[in-house]
């Protein structure tokens, strides 16, 4: 839901971001080229670092968008990623992962095939399903890479506490590349169930 999105979007950060106004900004690709037909891009990506201090890579993004389209994942926000070149085919379990339109020549360069051309395709890439996923914790901890102990983002916050149906505080990440124009220290989310406990909370 729409908590959860902000939490994520305060701890990760995608290829393209949006700034205070909500206009679309560079976010972990520097530049981008789109190619004469409209169909391929090719996102030229800024040093960035998971908060782990582990560097984010082009192949980051690409795993992270295989998850997007799993159906063994069942991301509900895989729509998102159907202009890419077989996306929709693989979420219907018709093509293998590997056939997504999306891969990484090296660390830096993610180049991304679209089905058609696309002009509002880079307005997708403010959805977190499009945002990096650190893959050598997901590989290691599985379900549990969520967790508060072994999460790492590549956002303007990292997690500090996460206190199931109480709190989740969120500090400020040094290794932001943006971490100079950050002006909160530290950010808490008050978690509930109860909206009434919300509503005083709020008051």
């Amino acid at each position: 839901g729409m908590p959860e999105m902000h939490i994520l979007r305060d701890m990760f950060v995608g290829l393209i971001d949006e700034d205070a106004g909500a206009h679309l900004i560079p976010g972990v690709a520097e530049k981008w080229d789109v190619s004469e037909d409209g169909k391929t891009y090719t996102f030229h990506l800024r040093d960035n670092t998971w908060s782990d201090g582990t560097p984010v890579t082009a192949g980051d993004f690409v795993y992270a968008w295989r998850r997007g389209v799993d159906p063994a994942v069942g991301s509900k926000y895989s729509f998102f990623l159907y202009p890419v070149k077989n996306a929709k085919e693989i979420v219907e379990g018709k093509q293998p992962l590997d056939a997504l339109g999306v891969s990484a020549p090296d660390d830096k360069t993610l180049v991304v095939e679209l089905n058609n051309p696309t002009p509002y395709f880079t307005g997708l890439l403010i959805n977190a399903v499009t945002y990096p996923v650190p893959r050598h914790i997901v590989e290691k901890y599985g379900k549990e890479w969520t967790r508060a102990e072994h999460i790492a983002g590549n956002g303007a916050y990292k997690m500090r506490e996460w206190k199931p149906q109480s709190r989740i505080v969120l500090e400020k990440s040094p290794d932001y590349y943006g971490a100079q124009d950050v002006q909160l220290d530290k950010v808490i989310y008050y978690v509930s169930e109860d909206k009434n406990a919300e509503l005083q909370r709020y008051r």
